[in-house]
């Protein structure tokens, strides 16, 4: 029988599923025979730094609701694909599964960071990101062993205002990507 896997994007409150990097994460998983479920947001309240946490709350349960629809009982494995907030609402899907999956977690927030696990996430994080302690951060990873890659100089969207930096972080992301296990 086929492996079948499945690859469930979620994505930021401003960073749809059409922005670099989920968009190019997509586009590698498609050539890899994963299927691509992208999870979506509606009716939020007006983003404000102090209100992410109760915008995480809708998130969650918005992502959670739409996790339902999808058949994952039909998959073998599932790798999940977050920007920001989508990594809060993804570490709580990965905890509804009973089969292998991973999670590429780009620009987590302070939220996320108390459900990191230990052995199937590997983040992407910017240096200059406002929405995350980048030290406590790098501390969790060290001690749940957690990959962590820290773009130099990236903001909230791993960007830095240099373009062709930029675009080269992006290649170099991708390989990564490329090289996380089982993809």
């Amino acid at each position: 029988m086929k492996k079948r896997k499945l690859a469930v994007i979620l994505p930021g409150l401003g960073y749809h599923c059409d922005k670099p990097l989920l968009y190019y994460t997509k586009k590698y998983l498609k050539t890899k025979s994963y299927d691509i479920e992208e999870i979506t947001y509606h009716d939020l309240p007006q983003w404000k730094k102090d209100s992410l946490p109760q915008i995480g709350k809708i998130v969650v349960q918005q992502a959670c609701e739409a996790f339902e629809k999808i058949s994952v009982k039909d998959y073998n494995e599932i790798v999940f694909v977050s920007k920001s907030i989508g990594s809060v609402a993804a570490c709580y899907l990965s905890q509804t599964v009973d089969i292998d999956w991973k999670h590429i977690c780009f620009t987590p927030v302070d939220l996320t960071i108390p459900l990191l696990e230990t052995g199937h996430m590997t983040i992407f994080s910017g240096t200059d990101d406002p929405l995350v302690d980048g030290s406590h951060l790098e501390r969790v990873c060290k001690e749940k062993k957690i990959p962590l890659h820290r773009i130099k100089h990236g903001n909230h969207s791993l960007e830095t205002g240099d373009v062709f930096y930029d675009i080269r972080q992006l290649k170099d992301i991708i390989t990564i990507v490329n090289k996380i296990e089982n993809l």
